[in-house]
């Protein structure tokens, strides 16, 4: 089957519903079908919009790694503004984040978000935007909000991060 995505219906765009069902599909937005829950509904991709989507993955995971390698060599040359540079209570914040997240998952009282952020897991995105609420007080409505909130606040370097 390939890559799988964790791609949800943009609900502040145009979508289509789909009546009766289509197998499953019951909206269409840019010519992907979504199942009830928002989802994608990867068996209906067709290879050109699994290669497309792919691509997309694939160029959003270049441009994280870019824009990290850009803070890193500005940091080094001393160069970063004023709000560009973590302080250390902000740094401070992001390690009790993250010792916070990894005692939840390890509990079993809710998802790893780091090994989500990273790839290594899948979950489903309702079970991700309520963590991210819990832990995080920040709402997210994508997958690439979701990425951004969980790396900011765990401080996982850009190039470790999954496409979204």
């Amino acid at each position: 089957m390939g890559r799988q995505f964790s791609i949800k219906i943009d609900a502040k765009r145009p979508y289509g519903e789909i009546h009766p069902n289509l197998d499953g599909a019951l909206f269409e937005q840019d010519g992907l079908f979504f199942d009830a829950a928002g989802l994608l509904l990867e068996d209906k991709l067709t290879p050109d919009q699994r290669k497309a989507l792919e691509e997309r993955e694939a160029r959003a995971k270049a441009e994280r790694a870019a824009e990290a390698a850009r803070r890193k060599a500005l940091a080094e040359a001393g160069l970063l503004d004023e709000g560009e540079v973590q302080s250390e209570a902000g740094a401070k914040k992001a390690r009790k984040a993250a010792a916070a997240a990894a005692e939840t998952a390890k509990n079993g009282e809710g998802p790893d978000l780091a090994q989500w952020a990273r790839g290594a897991v899948q979950l489903p995105f309702d079970k991700v935007q309520n963590a991210v609420r819990e832990l995080y007080g920040r709402q997210v409505t994508n997958v690439t909000d979701a990425i951004d909130v969980v790396a900011e606040a765990l401080s996982i370097p850009a190039e470790e991060l999954r496409a979204a």
